[in-house]
């Protein structure tokens, strides 16, 4: 099954993915940066997921961070990848 929406506007998609093996994973629990975790499938098929209330994993982690807190995390995050850039990381 894909992603689409039912007659109501509604969307709906599997929510148990199975790679094939004998067990099936709910698609939500999945790696945030798994193509199949809910946020990226619905997102892969053309839909907006916030539209339909579903969403990023990460959005919880930053929730009630404040606006300065949110900027130290973005400088500290910067400053990280720039290091990591300069010397030897890519």
């Amino acid at each position: 099954m894909s992603v689409s929406l039912d007659i109501e506007g509604n969307l709906v998609y599997d929510t148990w993915y199975n790679s094939g093996g004998m067990v099936s994973t709910r698609r939500d629990s999945l790696h945030h940066t798994d193509p199949n975790n809910l946020y990226n499938y619905v997102s892969s098929a053309g839909f907006t997921p916030e539209e339909y209330g579903i969403m990023h994993p990460l959005t919880g982690r930053y929730k009630s961070h404040t606006r300065e807190q949110l900027l130290q995390e973005i400088t500290e995050l910067q400053q990280a990848l720039d290091n990591w850039h300069q010397y030897g990381g890519g």
